[in-house]
């Protein structure tokens, strides 16, 4: 540009103008970007706000408030081995949903292993006693009726047919 300039100094400021243009557009571009960026993140953020809302809506449905939620993660993190980044961006309330059954399932796991234990630990009932055939239950109410003197026709009809006469 020195040259240019020394040479021809017309072409040097024509030149000079166009740079200056050049950098302007360019300027401006890089304003535009930023703009576009700016809008882009304000909607991002406001979707992320209302999706964050919703899901605090369907998990207060369920019972579940930042306490309970924070044991959720502790239990998933503890069982699962997750790490605390993953948990940063949760907006959808039925992974939430499925945490909290993943960790009851394994306490209930952990339960069961510990009821087997307990109950071959426990001390065996005693053997059930069988139930009293029924033919040898109405006989013994058709001879209670003969002995008692009330026997009806009708008793020693089964009396014939239970005792095969």
């Amino acid at each position: 540009m020195a040259t240019l300039a020394r040479n021809d100094p017309a072409t040097w400021v024509q030149e000079q103008q166009r740079e200056r243009l050049i950098a302007e557009d360019f300027q401006r571009l890089q304003q535009d970007i930023a703009n576009e960026r700016a809008e882009t993140d304000r909607t991002r953020g406001a979707r992320q706000q209302q999706a964050f809302s919703q899901a605090w809506g369907v998990l207060g449905q369920h019972g579940i408030d930042k306490p309970r939620l924070r044991k959720i993660f502790d239990e998933t993190t503890k069982h699962f081995g997750i790490p605390e980044e993953r948990y940063a961006n949760i907006d959808d309330p039925k992974l939430v949903l499925i945490l909290q059954a993943a960790t009851r399932y394994m306490e209930l796991k952990a339960k069961t292993a510990d009821a087997t234990r307990k109950a071959q630990a426990a001390p065996r009932l005693p053997a059930q006693r069988q139930p009293v055939p029924r033919n040898e239950r109405v006989a013994k109410q058709i001879d209670a009726r003969f002995k008692s003197g009330k026997a009806r026709m009708s008793d020693l009809a089964a009396y014939i047919h239970v005792n095969k006469l």
